[in-house]
């Protein structure tokens, strides 16, 4: 899925809980793999943008991101949510 994005000259970051599916992120095109279990995805978000943040995430894990989530997404910035691996996600706007 991260070679399309490449394609359209997106930077890729991915996380992921192994170094196993690290790998596979790679292989899939990532630019750079943050294992979130050894770091803090909101930090090596921030610090990988520049503290801009970012435009898109795309994430299956649900209430245990949601929070970061939001705290790296520039202005305007795009989360969806598909699945949701650690439970729902309850808000309302």
């Amino acid at each position: 899925m991260s070679r399309w994005r490449k394609n359209i000259g997106a930077r890729v970051i991915a996380t992921a809980g192994t170094e196993e599916k690290a790998k596979l992120a790679r292989v899939a095109g990532a630019d750079e793999v943050i294992l979130y279990a050894q770091q803090d995805f909101e930090v090596e978000t921030k610090r990988l943008t520049d503290g801009k943040g970012v435009h898109v995430i795309y994430d299956g894990v649900g209430k245990t991101t949601f929070e970061k989530d939001l705290n790296v997404l520039r202005p305007r910035g795009y989360l969806v949510l598909f699945g949701a691996a650690s439970a729902q996600c309850h808000f309302s706007m």
